[in-house]
């Protein structure tokens, strides 16, 4: 669980290092409200990917949100689940975002940088799963 959450803040890092063109919110953050698009990949401890539509929108303060996200996960053999569930999280140093989705009783941590019109980042399961991957949100629209 450690070394999950030490690998995510490290490729966020990582990402941040590129430099990274923002949006802004009449407070000066990132501009996340509004409908984006969620296209993930698990990577352990088996290969799925994962779409569907994310809404995101301010919470009590300029720097936190919450939203919505109902995904598709599909196994190579064409197995479909749906996920969904709320989210909700905070923007760290401008760019990264930390947010955690509740999908069928699993808490999924994400940590990503935003650049422009996009979110990327990885993402683990709580401790009860050793799930991970990487995802991508890109908008769809604004509020």
């Amino acid at each position: 669980m450690i070394a999950s959450r030490r690998r995510l803040v490290l490729a966020a890092a990582a990402l941040a290092a590129g430099g990274c063109a923002l949006g802004s919110t009449e407070a000066g953050s990132f501009a996340y409200s509004g409908r984006w698009s969620y296209d993930a990949t698990q990577e352990t401890p088996a290969l799925l990917t994962l779409t569907g539509p994310v809404t995101l929108a301010g919470a009590n303060s300029a720097d936190a949100f919450e939203g919505t996200v109902a995904l598709t996960e599909t196994a190579p053999s064409g197995a479909v689940r749906v996920l969904s569930g709320p989210m909700s999280g905070i923007v760290v140093q401008d760019s990264i975002l930390d947010f955690t989705a509740q999908l069928s009783g699993v808490s999924r941590r994400h940590v990503g940088v935003a650049r422009g019109d996009s979110i990327r980042g990885t993402w683990a399961d709580g401790p009860s799963s050793m799930a991970s991957g990487t995802f991508v949100l890109r908008r769809s629209a604004a509020p």
